[in-house]
């Protein structure tokens, strides 16, 4: 009687332990899935790519005029002609002077007030364009531009009829172009360019004859 209790608290004994090793040998296994599965999702999870930056293209190329009839631009108004007096008519609401460069708008009056020490700066903007529009059509014989700071070029053009370039002209020296026949319109598109250096466009006048 005493050995078959000795055996059965053996035999219990034995397999209460074999239980306990079962137990945690599953705890032990479902905690290193749950670490493989966590370990699989986080291999899963990608950062997003970021995206390709945009290389910055540095050009040494100058602005141009765009082509047109070349003239020189040295001609000089015959004594005959009649300055338009911009100014009054700006005054009188029978001209609009503006440009492509709308921090110069407040400005532009100095570019016709017959003064060549004033001038307009456009702001990086090359060439510098103005538009004088006129109430009543006018016959233009011809038209002189100053500009400084830069050897300059610049093209005028009539209502949209031919537009005449001159390609160079020394810094701070007049140029002028002549249409004996004259040219009647009431807009007048004018472009200067600066040709060295920076973009800042200085223009000191442009007048008119007719």
């Amino acid at each position: 009687m005493k050995t078959s209790s000795l055996t059965n608290l053996v035999l219990g004994s034995v397999l209460l332990f074999s239980a306990a090793a079962c137990e945690y040998e599953w705890k032990e296994k479902q905690a290193k899935t749950k670490v493989e599965t966590s370990q699989g999702e986080q291999a899963d999870i990608k950062e997003p790519e970021a995206p390709p930056v945009a290389e910055k293209v540095v050009s040494n190329e100058r602005p141009v005029l765009a082509p047109g009839k070349e003239v020189s631009g040295d001609a000089v108004v015959p004594k005959g002609l009649k300055q338009i007096n911009l100014t009054e008519l700006a005054e009188k609401g029978a001209l609009k002077v503006s440009s492509n460069d709308p921090s110069a708008e407040s400005n532009l009056k100095t570019v016709i007030d017959e003064i060549e020490t004033t001038l307009v700066r456009s702001d990086q903007i090359n060439p510098f364009v103005f538009t004088l529009e006129f109430s009543e059509p006018h016959t233009f014989k011809a038209a002189k531009v100053l500009s400084s700071y830069s050897d300059y070029g610049w093209a005028i053009k009539i209502d949209e009829g031919e537009r005449f370039v001159v390609p160079s002209i020394i810094d701070n020296q007049w140029s002028t172009i002549l249409w004996p026949q004259g040219l009647k319109g009431k807009k007048v598109t004018v472009e200067v360019l600066r040709i060295v250096r920076d973009n800042y466009v200085h223009v000191n006048e442009i007048s008119l004859f007719e």
